[in-house]
Parts: C-alpha cells; sequence; structure tokens
C-alpha cells in the first residue's frame, strides 16, 4: 500500500487458514485481511479497521488486533511514530528494564522494532527540513520514527467495564505496577490516560489489570534536566500543576506523585462519563469541558495552559461530592484520593512572618502540610487504598 512495503493486502495464505485467523480475530466471515510486517515476523489484521485520531498532528498511534502467523496467537500490535531523542528509548528496550526488574501488572513483548531501512525517508518524519532551526526550538518540532511493537493481548481498555469494581481493580494494578517501576526500576510512566491501562477477567472472574504504553517514559537513573522538563501526558488526566502557567518561572519537573494525581483524574473522569450521578445532560458536559479540556495560550510563551477550575476542583472536592456518585464504592474512593491529593494545592505564606505568633503558627501549618503528604512518598498508598476499599465488606459496591 503506497510506499510501505512492510502492509500488503496479499496474504498468501489458504482459505482455511483465513478462516482460522477471522474466527481468532473475530471478524466477519467475508472480511478481508491484511499482512503487516515486524521485522520479518509476520501478522495478520483485518484490512478495514475502526477510525483512528483524526488529527494532523500528534504519532498517528494505532493500536490492532492481530494473529501472529509464526506462534498461531492473538496480539495486540501497536504501531506509532516514537520520538526520536536521546532521554526516550524505544518501547522494547523499556519493558526489557521492566521485566529485567520484576514490575508486575506488565505485558509480555511478542517482538518490536522499527519500520523500513535505516533513516528511511519514508518511515522517518521530514519536518525539520522545511524549518529553519529557530523555528524548530520555538515549535518544538521532533524527530520521529515509525514504529511496531507486539505485545501480549489484552482485551479490555480501562472503560471498557460491565462492573463498576472492574476498573477500579484495573487502577489499582496499573498504580501497583507504576509504584515499582518508577522506585525499582526507575522508570517513571508520565502518561496516565484511559488508553494506557487493560484488563482481562480470568474464569473465576479475577480482574487483572495492566499499565501499557511506555514509550514516553522516562529512566529516573539518567535523566537530564532538560527531559525532565518536558512535558508528556495526556492533557485531560495531566497533574493541575503541571499543566498551570509556572509561578516565578520556576521549572516544573513531572515527578512520580504528578502520575499518581493522573490516576485520580482518571478515575474521576471514568466515574463521571460512565457511572450513575446527580448531573444532567448539559451540566456534565460543562463539568467535562472545565475540569478535562479547558485551556487557554499564554501570550507571552505561546504555551498552552489549563484553566484554574482543575486546581479549584482539587482542593474544594466540588467535582467529586457535587455529582452525588449514586455507586457507594466510586464516592468513597474518589473522596479518599481527592483529599489526600488535595494537599498539593494547598495555599501557605512561602515566606516566614516576622511576628512570633505568627511564626509559629506557620511552623505548625508547615508541619501538618508535610505530615498530609507524607503518605503519598510510599509507592504503595494508592494500591493498598483501593485494595481496602475493594475488600471493605462494609462499602456497596453492588447498587447504583
Amino acid at each position: 500500500l503506497g510506499h510501505d512495503n512492510s502492509l500488503t493486502s496479499k496474504t498468501d495464505l489458504p482459505s482455511a487458514k483465513k478462516d482460522e485467523i477471522r474466527d481468532e480475530l473475530k471478524l466477519d466471515a467475508d472480511a478481508r485481511l491484511a499482512k503487516i510486517y515486524i521485522k520479518k515476523r509476520e501478522f495478520i489484521i483485518a484490512r478495514i479497521q475502526p477510525p483512528g485520531s483524526t488529527s494532523p498532528i500528534g504519532r498517528s498511534t494505532r493500536c490492532y488486533k492481530a494473529y501472529c502467523l509464526e506462534t498461531n496467537r492473538v496480539v495486540l500490535l501497536k504501531d506509532t511514530w516514537r520520538v526520536v531523542s536521546d532521554s526516550l528509548r524505544p518501547e522494547h528496550e523499556i519493558y526489557t528494564t521492566l521485566h529485567e526488574n520484576e514490575v508486575p501488572h506488565i505485558l509480555e513483548v511478542i517482538t518490536a522494532g522499527d519500520v523500513g531501512r535505516d533513516k528511511d525517508p519514508h518511515h522517518t518524519t521530514q519536518t525539520k527540513a522545511w524549518v529553519s532551526k529557530t523555528r524548530q526550538k520555538l515549535l518544538n518540532i521532533l524527530d520521529l520514527q515509525h514504529y511496531r511493537i507486539a505485545l501480549e493481548y489484552v482485551p479490555f481498555c480501562v472503560d471498557q467495564f460491565e462492573d463498576v469494581r472492574q476498573p477500579i481493580m484495573a487502577i489499582r494494578d496499573a498504580a501497583r505496577a507504576h509504584g515499582i517501576a518508577a522506585t525499582v526500576a526507575k522508570v517513571l510512566h508520565r502518561d496516565i490516560s484511559v488508553g494506557n491501562i487493560m484488563f482481562k477477567i480470568d474464569e473465576n472472574g479475577n480482574v487483572f489489570g495492566y499499565l501499557i504504553d511506555w514509550d514516553l517514559s522516562l529512566d529516573l537513573s539518567q535523566a537530564t534536566l532538560e527531559a525532565q522538563l518536558e512535558r508528556t501526558g495526556t492533557w485531560q488526566f495531566t497533574a493541575a500543576r503541571l499543566l498551570e502557567r509556572p509561578r516565578n518561572n520556576e521549572p516544573l519537573i513531572h515527578n512520580r506523585i504528578d502520575d499518581v494525581e493522573s490516576f485520580f483524574h482518571l478515575t474521576n473522569w471514568l466515574a463521571l462519563r460512565y457511572t450513575p450521578h446527580s448531573l444532567d445532560g448539559s451540566e456534565l458536559a460543562q463539568a467535562l469541558r472545565e475540569n478535562f479540556e479547558d485551556s487557554y495560550v499564554h501570550l507571552g510563551t505561546g504555551r498552552t495552559h489549563i484553566s484554574s477550575h482543575k486546581r479549584k476542583n482539587m482542593i474544594s472536592g466540588d467535582l467529586v461530592l457535587g455529582p452525588r456518585f449514586t455507586n457507594e464504592g466510586i464516592a468513597t474512593v474518589l473522596r479518599s484520593m481527592q483529599k489526600r491529593l488535595s494537599h498539593r494545592y494547598a495555599m501557605h505564606l512561602s515566606v516566614m512572618p516576622r511576628n512570633p505568633t505568627a511564626q509559629k503558627e506557620y511552623l505548625q501549618d508547615q508541619e501538618a502540610l508535610k505530615e498530609a503528604l507524607r503518605p503519598l512518598d510510599d509507592p504503595r498508598w494508592l494500591p493498598d487504598l483501593l485494595t481496602d476499599y475493594l475488600d471493605d465488606s462494609d462499602i456497596d459496591w453492588e447498587s447504583n
């Protein structure tokens, strides 16, 4: 198809094998197939796929349910344009590090690699050739390389649930993977979002969650300050402080607790979108827009920032208490997460006052804030919190 000889409509397979593959991929009996390559390994996918992002910018990431001809297994095949940077390793190398450090809830890599020859103009972006070096830096133009990775297949995204406990279990497992990856493997994910947490259900109904898409993760053991200052993540779920205009022009470094906050925003978003609550359609649309979508461009720097609603809701809990979620489990989890994380945005005097009485109050406030934030230093805080609530027989997870 076009100049991409790593994808072809000719499968060269007998009819019986095609029928078997259609059954495995759960396709219609007359569905047309295509063959796609990762290095020399062959995979079969449906020729017609659901539409992905239509945005003219971004990395054009697509995920396919594919059939591996070598292993006769169904796999998750990700086709993307990875960022070529000294601070970012190809995703399969990150997975190797995670598995070497025994990080749980991580998918198995089947195979991976760049598409095309080295510096193949058909599979590497050529944008910089048409833009001056000054504007390249101003516009943050990146070099991108066409890349594919095949992973162990997991059927459900975190928003594809039938029981409200399922996404909480998946998020718990993803949070456990995230914490161990950051503290043991020294890999910080930096993109906690609805598309990056998946789960499967075994024959006994047990849920197993997985944290995927590590291609924007940061190797904390050798990350430069410049790499740590890069803004990454999905806008809707990124920590509020990373999207605000920096105060006093202080550098904003994405840290592990920012990702923990992202787990909260994701849980809040899922609850608003997919569980019963008191907001009507227009109220819900406004709440989603204000807290997850709104932005403005700073005229001086050209940088995009979020409005103040996200910070205000983090402090007040309005987006947790206001909707009056019907499910007790969801309401309890959200309130507990918000109460702890709200201390990140507590307003305190930044300079020690001169008055002795005020000084004493200032020091007491600072110590109280440290104590309130201390649990977040433990990477087990969120998965343990969710486990406790899921196992609590006094919490009603059934009634809507």
